[in-house]
């Protein structure tokens, strides 16, 4: 089962306790403290997960964390 908004399982993930994550369904702000913008525009379309829009696999979902990838580099 998936419990984040974009399709990881987040019971499988190996960082979720070390930055203590609630997972995307529970937290009210992300846990580094931005904004997720995939969290917020499942919110604002009143989705669970991004597979549920009709816009569904969008810009957004597919470039997302290529810009955190990019400044590691």
């Amino acid at each position: 089962m998936f419990e984040s908004r974009y399709g990881v399982r987040c019971s499988q993930c190996k960082r979720k306790e070390k930055v203590n994550c609630s997972g995307c369904l529970q937290m009210l702000v992300p846990f580094w403290g931005g904004i997720c913008e995939v969290k917020a525009c499942c919110e604002n379309r009143k989705l669970d997960y991004c597979s549920q829009c009709a816009l569904f696999s969008c810009a957004m979902l597919a470039n997302m964390g290529k810009s955190k990838v990019m400044t590691l580099m």
